[in-house]
């Protein structure tokens, strides 16, 4: 199971499905997703039960009811806020056009998406950092976000790694306060913005904040997360002007940094391809030397 304190590590992603049998609805977020309690951050240990599950939104767990009722005041409006995402994916996937013509449902490919960022997860986080750098105006953390406009490659097969392809990203200002499209930026501030996650990563010196960031897919629907920003990626030693191109060089081959080793100054990044073994979505190391020959000339990160 992979730690919430530890991410980058996972290599063996299950396929999600939006629908189970029966009547029963199917998931609300990726069954990747590390399992850990939203209020204290505590990973769920090898071998025990799945945490408690919020009712309400079906999208986040706790260790006990203690947490919750802690937390509810952090998790009231995403709460609220995910039942209203759930309610407007069923809308949408009613009348898509899309979807009609064999493409996976919306939530499916909203599943998709939590594990295409997930496994881009060292490539989004640089190119957040090189958005910030080269903006012409200072980031506003509350007003602002990052914007990633996907489109489902349907000859992908699911595969999470490179099922989207790259459109456009850029820093977009957040819609009007007061509206519906700005609760789902406001929801996800305060659940990102507590207490026990400040303390986790205040103890890296490099960290900075969470930049907000909108993924953006096919005209239908958009999920909104965070990735970290850190000082080391603002290096002004790198070129930062070509951070989209290098994007979408990056996910139109599938290419995906996982962590296979540590070492004091910080994980070792390494790349390779993630490919379907048996039943689910497996990710292996690929030599620099072979990537090459195909014309991908990258290199180990270790940050």
């Amino acid at each position: 199971m992979p730690d919430l304190s530890r991410p980058g590590e996972k290599t063996i992603f299950k396929i999600n499905s939006a629908t189970k049998s029966g009547s029963k609805p199917g998931l609300v977020y990726s069954k990747n997703t590390p399992e850990g309690c939203a209020y204290c951050l505590a990973p769920r240990k090898e071998g025990q039960p799945p945490l408690p599950l919020c009712l309400g939104c079906r999208s986040v767990r706790f260790c006990n009811k203690e947490h919750q009722v802690a937390f509810w005041p952090e998790h009231k409006s995403y709460c609220k806020q995910q039942i209203k995402n759930q309610e407007a994916i069923a809308r949408i996937n009613a009348t898509s056009s899309l979807t009609k013509s064999g493409f996976p449902s919306v939530q499916e490919r909203k599943l998709i998406v939590e594990d295409w960022v997930e496994l881009h997860r060292l490539s989004l986080i640089k190119a957040c950092a090189s958005a910030l750098h080269t903006a012409e105006k200072p980031f506003d953390w509350k007003n602002q976000h990052v914007l990633f406009v996907l489109s489902y490659r349907k000859d992908s097969d699911g595969n999470p790694s490179s099922a989207f392809e790259l459109d456009d990203a850029y820093i977009n200002e957040n819609p009007p306060v007061g509206t519906n499209s700005r609760a789902g930026f406001d929801s996800i501030s305060e659940l990102l913005d507590n207490p026990s996650r400040r303390s986790r990563d205040a103890k890296d010196s490099n960290y900075i904040g969470i930049v907000p960031c909108l993924f953006h897919f096919d005209r239908e629907y958009g999920w909104i997360t965070g990735q970290p920003c850190y000082k080391r990626d603002l290096n002004l030693s790198q070129n930062h002007d070509d951070w989209v191109q290098e994007l979408k060089f990056l996910v139109m081959h599938g290419l995906v940094y996982r962590v296979r080793s540590r070492t004091l100054d910080g994980p070792v990044w390494l790349p390779g391809f993630v490919e379907k073994k048996d039943n689910k979505w497996v990710w292996e190391e690929k030599s620099l030397e072979s990537l090459k020959a195909k014309g991908i000339n990258v290199s180990a990160i270790v940050r």
